[in-house]
């Protein structure tokens, strides 16, 4: 009976080395999760892009002398609390942006976003949207990257 017991004991001890050897090959194969929180700098820029392409869309119910176009009615109203906002809730968390207006026709350059340039790190996406307003020719720059 001693003989019975023992095989018994040595057959748990291989049933739970086969159990341990099967988790630690099922998790090798598997490997650990990859988070990915960072977008590339193609998809950053496409995104850009898709950001300032819907805002200066056709919008029936913005006025005519702002073109009919989100975009040129906050940047002529100022509304740059609206416009980051906009911006704020379609970029991805971990990335950050400054948001530049040009005026060609002077030639002068202004920070809308954030009040103090963030100097940017990594790769940077850049979108530009042209827009006209009041006779003046603007361009509308959106740098994005991701931290």
């Amino acid at each position: 009976m001693n003989c019975k017991a023992q095989f018994n004991v040595i057959e748990a001890i291989i049933a739970v080395g086969i159990v341990f050897a099967a988790i630690y090959i099922v998790s090798s194969m598997v490997g650990s999760p990859v988070i990915t929180t960072a977008s590339t700098t193609n998809q950053l820029k496409v995104l850009a892009d898709d950001i300032l392409r819907s805002l200066d869309a056709r919008n029936e119910s913005i006025p005519p002398r702002y073109h009919h176009s989100l975009l040129v009615k906050y940047i002529a109203e100022r509304d740059i609390s609206s416009l980051t906002s906009i911006i704020n809730d379609t970029i991805p968390p971990t990335a950050l942006y400054n948001l530049y207006l040009y005026n060609a026709s002077n030639r002068t350059t202004t920070l809308l976003y954030p009040s103090n340039a963030l100097p940017p790190t990594g790769n940077v996406a850049k979108a530009n949207r042209m827009i006209v307003y009041d006779g003046y020719i603007y361009e509308v720059e959106l740098e994005v990257w991701t931290v």
